[in-house]
């Protein structure tokens, strides 16, 4: 019995790993780039991965936190409003958009669900 659920779990484990997406492996690198401070190199192995699969939120997502990490506010703000319309139900975009508008001092353009404080 137990043989038996390690063959299905090893069987499982090779199909996932074929299931996984394409561009996991160009964001997985740049990942690690960005945990090496590597800002330029990480923005290009994720905008490679979003060559790979344009509808990948995932992929819009680190694109536009890396571009924001080198000040790139106007381009970075654009990646994330795409990965918000690929996925609505995301929350990280919201969360690396709100730093965005706070790192230009702008309140002017909030997330479109957030709420404005009551006057």
């Amino acid at each position: 019995m137990t043989r038996l659920l390690l063959s299905l779990s090893v069987a499982l484990i090779a199909q996932v790993s074929v299931l996984a997406a394409p561009e996991d492996s160009l964001i997985e690198r740049g990942d690690g780039l960005m945990a090496r401070q590597r800002f330029k190199e990480a923005s290009s192995t994720f905008r490679e991965a979003v060559r790979v699969n344009p509808d990948s939120s995932k992929a819009h997502l680190k694109l536009g936190a890396s571009l924001a990490a080198q000040d790139d506010y106007e381009t970075a703000i654009l990646e994330e409003k795409t990965a918000l319309k690929l996925d609505p139900q995301a929350f990280l975009p919201h969360i690396v958009l709100g730093q965005i508008y706070a790192n230009q001092g702008s309140t002017k353009n909030p997330s479109p669900n957030s709420k404005r404080p009551a006057a």
